[in-house]
């Protein structure tokens, strides 16, 4: 009864984990494409890359929500530092 307990215990425990990890693969994942993605817009418009590696290491910090909101800006944005200091 005892061993059952535990063994339930720790199936769940572990399931919870597997789920979490899950859960940040996906995160991350979604991520990387919006990154990508706002990545290949700059270049477009702006014919601009490697970006400058301040531009860089913005893109790579940012959140899902920085990355929309990033993607949203760059319609309007003239220049790079006009789009990345909207952000800052």
């Amino acid at each position: 009864m005892l061993a059952e307990r535990v063994e339930s215990w720790m199936q769940d425990r572990e399931n919870k984990g597997k789920k979490r990890g899950e859960e940040r693969g996906k995160v991350k994942g979604r991520i990387d494409g919006l990154t990508e993605l706002v990545m290949q817009q700059i270049q477009h418009k702006f014919g601009t890359l490697p970006l400058p590696s301040t531009y860089q290491k913005q893109l790579q910090q940012m959140t899902d929500v920085e990355l929309l909101t990033l993607g949203n800006l760059l319609l309007e944005a003239q220049t790079l530092d006009d789009l990345f200091s909207q952000v800052a």
